[in-house]
């Protein structure tokens, strides 16, 4: 895995472990990023993230997410 996906990784998972707290149970990375042939600035990262009992609160939480990442992506790039 390239390393310059660890900050944003890191912003991700801390993010969502903070919302879900003993809810949260894994975060898997897969595609490119997993495989290790994403192309910095181009490849997306994609994330799964096992939790108990979605919310309402948990689906905003996601978009805001998706939002920090496309901006740390810009930012790093």
């Amino acid at each position: 895995m390239d390393n310059r996906y660890r900050p944003i990784i890191d912003v991700v998972v801390q993010r969502f472990l903070s919302h879900l707290g003993s809810r949260l149970i894994s975060v898997y990375i897969k595609g490119s990023v997993a495989r290790g042939d994403a192309v910095w600035g181009v490849s997306d990262l994609d994330l799964v993230l096992a939790f108990d009992t979605p919310t309402h609160k948990d689906t905003l939480l996601k978009r805001l997410t998706w939002m920090t990442i496309k901006i740390c992506m810009t930012v790093l790039c």
